[in-house]
Order: structure tokens, then sequence, then C-alpha cells
């Protein structure tokens, strides 16, 4: 479970990261 939990924060990091580069790829430069 322990290392459940470190996984999950990774995952969710990466799917936030994605969706923060997709939409200022998307977007013009701020």
């Amino acid at each position: 479970m322990n290392e459940q939990q470190p996984f999950e924060a990774i995952r969710k990091s990466d799917e936030a990261g994605r969706e923060y580069w997709s939409a200022r790829n998307l977007g013009p430069p701020a």
C-alpha cells in the first residue's frame, strides 16, 4: 500500500504536467 501512494502521486503529476504543457502549447506564450 505504501508503494502505491508514491506511484499514484507520480502518475497524477505526469498527467497534470502533460495537460499543463498541452494547454501552454495550444495557447500563446504568457
